[in-house]
């Protein structure tokens, strides 16, 4: 139970940590400094595959399906943030994060919170 709890505390940590970069990012789209955050779209990407391989097992009796809708919107959201990337479409990029990553990424967090939050506070 140890494991689970260290597990648990550290992902969510690395979400609010994770929420931080997607800020900076959507700052730096917001000034048009698009290829100078690359690096750091990259360590949030890292960053949320790491919480979801963390979590995973952990999911058991989350009766939340709302939870893979968020997902599947964050992954859509960085999927068209790497084909703008590609094309060097900055406008797509602002719009990807804007209405997909940056809004699936919070109701993610909120759900992840609401969920395992508990179990760290006890």
């Amino acid at each position: 139970m140890h494991d689970n709890f260290e597990v648990i505390q550290r992902s969510l940590k690395l979400a609010e940590t994770m929420q931080s970069g997607i800020e900076y990012v959507r700052t730096g789209f917001a000034q048009g400094r698009f290829e100078e955050m690359l690096p750091m779209l990259q360590d949030v990407t890292q960053a949320y595959i790491s919480i979801q391989q963390a979590l995973s097992g952990r999911r058991e009796g989350m009766t939340s399906g709302f939870l893979n809708d968020y997902e599947l919107k964050i992954l859509n959201g960085l999927s068209q943030l790497v084909s703008a990337y590609e094309m060097m479409d900055w406008n797509q990029a602002s719009k990807a994060m804007e209405y997909e990553v940056v809004p699936g990424f919070m109701q993610w967090k909120e759900e992840i919170e609401r969920y395992y939050r508990p179990i760290v506070v006890s």
